[in-house]
């Protein structure tokens, strides 16, 4: 059986932000997130790294629904250009986590 077919989500996705892109990266993901929160329920945050101020990291929890949300998520990020955000050769690392027990 699939547990995380029937066990809520959590999402961390992070990513390094090109340096001509962090003044208006969190306006951006902020606005995509805003949309995905109108459509899955499911409501973002954004933090920033400590260490590292060009390193974002989006959470996403409580997801029910992973297909749909998947699939929502990857077309506002499109929609919304957050490619465009991202430090030459860096992408958006998703990892997707679940209750212990």
């Amino acid at each position: 059986m699939n547990l995380a077919a029937t066990v809520p989500l959590s999402y961390f996705i992070y990513y390094r932000l090109r340096p001509e892109a962090a003044a208006g990266a969190f306006a951006t993901v902020a606005a995509m997130q805003r949309r995905l929160g109108e459509i899955t329920g499911i409501s973002g945050r954004v933090l920033r790294g400590a260490d590292d101020p060009m390193t974002f990291m989006e959470v996403y929890e409580d997801v029910a629904d992973d297909g749909a949300f998947q699939t929502t998520l990857k077309e506002l990020v499109a929609e919304h250009g957050l490619a465009g955000l991202l430090a030459d050769g860096a992408v958006r690392h998703v990892e997707r986590f679940m209750a212990c027990a």
